[in-house]
């Protein structure tokens, strides 16, 4: 997917799931890179968003207004994946953790200052993706279950797009297990 600090609209990098949506997609599954803020997540690990601050600005929003977004993220789809993350022994114990996700524009990463106050915000984990696609498919009645790859520690100095996607690209076969998993069945239940 492309994102918009990459210089796209909004609208553009929306569309292909405006698209889905107006097809009539009940359900999505969204997934990020995002950086560590809280102390607790190690680089590698699996989370699951649970609800997210949206620092962003700009909306994918056009039409539609004052949607509700007090339970965006579905509680059921994170159910789910707690029951395919103990079948798979992800996580502390079989359990992911359960995040909020900041979403800051980018491109570049944060600094220390800025990680420091996402996490005074009330944020775990940190990125530049995620929370526009989550308003448009809740302006469009869908579940939603959003993941984040934790790549690194946020704030950190010296740290390497490279680093960013080789945690990534290394923790690929374990969020398709899990989502393999986790999406059999009627992704709109719940």
């Amino acid at each position: 997917r492309i994102h918009p600090y990459e210089g796209h609209p909004i609208s553009v990098c929306t569309a292909a799931l405006a698209a889905m949506l107006e097809c009539g997609a009940r359900g999505v599954a969204l997934t990020c890179a995002a950086g560590g803020l809280s102390p607790l997540l190690v680089p590698g690990e699996l989370a699951i968003i649970r609800d997210q601050i949206n620092l962003f600005g700009p909306t994918p929003l056009v039409g539609p207004r004052f949607i509700p977004c007090g339970a965006l993220y579905t509680p059921a789809h994170r159910e789910r994946l707690q029951a395919r993350a103990a079948e798979l022994g992800l996580g502390q114990g079989g359990r992911l953790r359960e995040v909020v996700y900041a979403h800051v524009s980018g491109p570049q990463y944060e600094t220390p200052a800025e990680t420091e106050a996402l996490r005074r915000l009330g944020g775990d984990t940190v990125g530049m993706s995620t929370t526009y696609e989550a308003i448009l498919a809740a302006a469009h009645g869908a579940s939603i279950l959003g993941i984040a790859v934790v790549t690194n520690v946020a704030g950190v100095v010296g740290l390497s797009h490279a680093e960013v996607q080789e945690r990534s690209d290394a923790a690929l076969p374990g969020l398709a297990a899990l989502l393999g998993g986790a999406l059999a069945g009627d992704p709109a239940q719940g």
